[in-house]
């Protein structure tokens, strides 16, 4: 059985090479669950990462730790590690260089948990009000939500 494995991956090789192509190995995340973030910064303030942690699972791509204001697709991600466990996170930030005043210094924070058994749940619990928030997305095992956070109208 495994002879008849290797040899249908070499002729495959052999067939994309013959083509004119070029064999890739293909990245393969077998977690059983995972959460991709894909944080936007709809503020006029720059933020910096305060705290972060991982109660289940592992970092696969750390926070950054500078989110820049009116940025897009600031991206980490967490998967499982174990056998029937989850993903759990959480980030915390620190908003400056804010032109909103009522914006300088206060936290934005974000956590997910993607757990082997149940539903899914995000909030931004401890992120402070002059912030409004929501998020899209974060559905199944491998869960991609986009989390978004603005100044709400009545701080300007």
């Amino acid at each position: 059985m495994k002879r008849g494995i290797v040899g249908l991956a070499l002729t495959g090789l052999l067939a994309a090479t013959a083509l004119g192509g070029t064999a890739h190995a293909v990245e393969s995340h077998k977690a059983a669950r995972s959460v991709s973030v894909y944080l936007t910064n709809d503020t006029d303030c720059d933020w910096t990462l305060t705290g972060q942690g991982i109660p289940h699972g592992e970092w696969t791509v750390h926070p950054p730790s500078k989110i820049l204001k009116n940025t897009k697709n600031n991206h980490m991600r967490t998967e499982s590690n174990g056998i029937g466990t989850g993903t759990e996170a959480w980030v915390t930030y620190k908003a400056y260089n804010c032109k909103t005043r009522t914006a300088e210094g206060k936290q934005i924070a974000f956590h997910w948990d993607n757990p082997f058994s149940g539903t899914n749940s995000y909030h931004f619990n401890g992120t402070d009000r002059v912030f409004g928030t929501n998020y899209t997305g974060g559905g199944g095992d491998n869960a991609v939500v986009y989390p978004k956070v603005w100044i709400q109208p009545t701080h300007h």
